[in-house]
């Protein structure tokens, strides 16, 4: 099925931000997660679409670029140190 990687990607994505965020502040980081999400999705379908029509090796090439500058990112964060006890 087609979708399931979609579906791990935002499981992976709601435990990493239930994991950065702080619990007074999820909600909102959620939110503000969706809205990045929608808003990435556009401008990387524009932008490929584009270097599409001028060369497929270039959408292909800045597909590569982008999904390993976004690995680096990822590998660069460190959570923050959660208590599990109770304030």
């Amino acid at each position: 099925n087609c979708r399931r990687p979609r579906r791990r990607e935002v499981a992976v994505e709601s435990t990493t931000a239930a994991t950065l965020l702080p619990a007074t502040t999820r909600g909102v980081g959620f939110g503000a997660l969706a809205a990045v999400n929608g808003i990435g999705d556009l401008v990387s379908s524009i932008t490929v679409g584009l270097l599409w029509a001028i060369s497929p090796a270039a959408a292909m090439t800045f597909v590569i670029a982008a999904s390993l500058g976004g690995a680096a990112v990822i590998a660069t964060l460190h959570p923050p140190e959660v208590s599990t006890q109770p304030n």
